[in-house]
C-alpha cells in the first residue's frame, strides 16, 4: 500500500465494490412510493373496519326491528283475542255491579216476617198483636236522641190486646228478640165491653236484627 493514499481512497481487500450511481432524486421519490403505499394500506384497512362496524350496527337495528314489528303484531293479535271476550268481560261486570248494588241496597233490609214470627213467640198468654208500626232510623244514623236509650236502627211500636194491664212480663221476654236494644210500655185502655186491654209498647232495635241475607258466606 503507498503511504501517500488517505483512508479515503484505501481498498479494503475482500470486499465487493458499491457505486451509487441513482441520484438523490431518485431514492427520494422511492421512499415517498414506498410511503404513500403504506399510507394507502393503512386507508384500506380503516375503511375495512368501518365497513364491517356499519354492517354489524345494520344487522343489529334489522334485528330489531324484526323483533319489535313481531311484538307489534302479537300485541295487535291480543287486541283481537280480547275483543272476541268483551260481551263476556261486560257481562261479568255488570254481575259485579248488580251484586254490588244489591249488598248496598240490602245492608238496612229487616227481614219483618221472621222478625214478627219471633215477636209473637215472646208474647203471655192470650195475647195478641193488634198493629206493629216500624220507623226506620236515618242511614248512618244509629245514635240515640234521648238519655237512657241505646244505639238503636228502627224503633218499633207495638199495640196488643191483653187480659191485664201489666206488661212487665212481656218487657222480659222481649229482650230475647235478635237485635233488642230496649223497650217501654205506652198508653194502656180498658176495653168495658170485653174487659180486656189494650197496651202498647215502644221497643227499639240494633243492626243485629239486619237479615245481611246477600252478605252470607262472603268474607
Amino acid at each position: 500500500m503507498n503511504r501517500g493514499m488517505s483512508p479515503k481512497d484505501s481498498v479494503i481487500l475482500g470486499s465487493v465494490p458499491r457505486v451509487h450511481l441513482l441520484p438523490p432524486e431518485v431514492e427520494a421519490k422511492q421512499r415517498s412510493r414506498a410511503l404513500r403505499r403504506y399510507l394507502l394500506l393503512g386507508l384500506v384497512g380503516v375503511i375495512a373496519i368501518l365497513v364491517i362496524g356499519v354492517g354489524i350496527a345494520t344487522l343489529g337495528l334489522l334485528t330489531s326491528n324484526s323483533a319489535l314489528a313481531a311484538e307489534h303484531a302479537r300485541t295487535a293479535g291480543l287486541a283481537v283475542e280480547q275483543g272476541k271476550y268483551g260481551k263476556v268481560l261486560s257481562v261479568q261486570n255488570q254481575v259485579s255491579d248488580i251484586g254490588a248494588a244489591r249488598i248496598l241496597g240490602t245492608t238496612s233490609e229487616i227481614d219483618w216476617q221472621a222478625y214478627v214470627a219471633d215477636l209473637q213467640k215472646t208474647l203471655p198468654a192470650n195475647t195478641t198483636v193488634l198493629s206493629l208500626h216500624a220507623v226506620l232510623a236515618s242511614v248512618g244514623a244509629t245514635a240515640a236522641e234521648t238519655p237512657l236509650q241505646g244505639p238503636r236502627i228502627a224503633t218499633l211500636t207495638i199495640s196488643a190486646d191483653s187480659p191485664k194491664a201489666s206488661v212487665s212480663d212481656w218487657l222480659d221476654a222481649l229482650a230475647r228478640l235478635k237485635g233488642f236494644v230496649d223497650a217501654t210500655p205506652g198508653s194502656v185502655q180498658l176495653n168495658a165491653a170485653t174487659g180486656r186491654y189494650t197496651v202498647q209498647v215502644e221497643m227499639h232495635i240494633n243492626k243485629d236484627a239486619l237479615a245481611n241475607r246477600f252478605l252470607k258466606g262472603t268474607k
